[in-house]
C-alpha cells in the first residue's frame, strides 16, 4: 500500500473492500507534512476505543466504531490490518507514529486504528 503524496489526502487499499462492504477496508494518511505541518491524520492518536468515525464519500456517511488501537514497529508484519474473517465490515486507519529516525527518512511505528461499522 503506497501512502498519498499530499499529506492532506488519504488513500484507500483499493485491493480490498471499499468502506463499508464485508471486509477489511484501509486508509493510510500521514501524520504531518515534511515542513512539520499536521497532515490529515495528525489528531489520529487521540482516538479512543469506543469512539465513532465518520467516512463520508460520494454523498453517503458511513459510521464506525472504534474496537482496538495498536502500535507496529515499522517494519513488523501487520498484514492482519488488511483481512479479517468474521464477515462484518470494518474500516482500519494507518498513520505514523513513534519518533523520526533520520536514518531510515521515516517514523519508527506505524499506529493503527481498527473499527467496526455501525
Amino acid at each position: 500500500m503506497d501512502v498519498p503524496k499530499n499529506p492532506f489526502d488519504t488513500g484507500w487499499y483499493e485491493l480490498g473492500p471499499r468502506p463499508g462492504e464485508m471486509g477489511s477496508a484501509v486508509i493510510a494518511g500521514h501524520v504531518d507534512s515534511p515542513t512539520g505541518d499536521a497532515g490529515v491524520f495528525a489528531d489520529l492518536d487521540n482516538l479512543t476505543i469506543g469512539d465513532i468515525i465518520i467516512v463520508e464519500n460520494e454523498g453517503m456517511s458511513l459510521s464506525f466504531r472504534v474496537r482496538e488501537i495498536r502500535i507496529y514497529p515499522a517494519g513488523a508484519d501487520a498484514t492482519e490490518i488488511f483481512t479479517s474473517i468474521d464477515d462484518k465490515a470494518h474500516l482500519n486507519l494507518i498513520t505514523c507514529n513513534g519518533t523520526w529516525d533520520t536514518n531510515t527518512n521515516q517514523y519508527t511505528d506505524r499506529l493503527v486504528i481498527f473499527t467496526d461499522k455501525e
